[in-house]
């Protein structure tokens, strides 16, 4: 009996400090659906986008909204109406406080690598770059990959580019990103070490009552 009232209060307090370790910062999610698109003969460029999300923390360089649905369509990570196509490069500025976590579904045109270099306040934090041809034919591509960015210092600004460098580069969508969320890594640590501390002291409970 004991010993079962024990093992319900460390499933317990094993649920309370993973709730606790959970990121309780908010995350803001941009679709681009929220702005109304009015193309002109067919140009990709006739709808830049700048400080729109300004005040949600994103102001957006060289980026323009387009048609959303393209390649795998929307089931792979895109959403209808619109998208951001980006430049020959695209450039996200985060303003105000500087999220820690970052993720988007990205495609680019031929198939091709989007590189992705990833900035803090004091400069180059490291890059990244998306499943594509970048010079050597054994390549694997998909639409919409899912491009999952962390640093716990905050990310200030992002540039992409694709292998190409033409006059596009990536198109991005579904862009979430979050403030003071802790390393994954870290977070998943401590709770196997909470877990195991738990499971440890279920034991010697058990022996406990064996011997009594």
């Amino acid at each position: 009996m004991m010993d079962n009232v024990f093992v319900a209060l460390g499933r317990a307090g094993f649920i309370a400090v993973a709730l606790s370790l959970a990121p309780m910062a908010s995350a803001v999610t941009i679709d681009f659906d929220d702005i109304v698109r009015v193309p002109v003969d067919g140009c990709f460029c006739d709808h830049p986008l700048t400080n729109e999300y300004e005040s949600r923390g994103l102001v957006i360089g060289n980026g323009y909204l387009v048609d959303g649905v393209t390649g795998d369509g929307a089931s792979g990570g895109m959403t209808a109406p619109n998208a951001l196509q980006g430049g020959d490069t695209l450039e996200l500025y985060f303003v105000g406080k500087k999220p820690t976590y970052v993720e988007m579904y990205v495609s680019a045109a031929f198939e091709q690598a989007v590189f992705l270099d990833i900035f803090g306040d004091s400069g180059l934090l490291f890059s990244r770059r998306t499943n594509g041809y970048a010079g050597n034919e054994n390549y694997t591509y998909t639409d919409n990959q899912l491009v999952k960015l962390f640093s716990p210092d905050g990310i200030s600004h992002i540039s992409l580019f694709a292998y190409y460098n033409l006059r596009t580069s990536a198109l991005i969508d579904n862009l979430r990103y979050e403030y003071d969320v802790p390393e994954p890594n870290t977070t998943f640590l401590m709770l196997t070490a909470l877990g195991a501390l738990l499971l440890q002291r279920r034991k010697i409970i058990a022996r406990r009552v064996v011997c009594e």
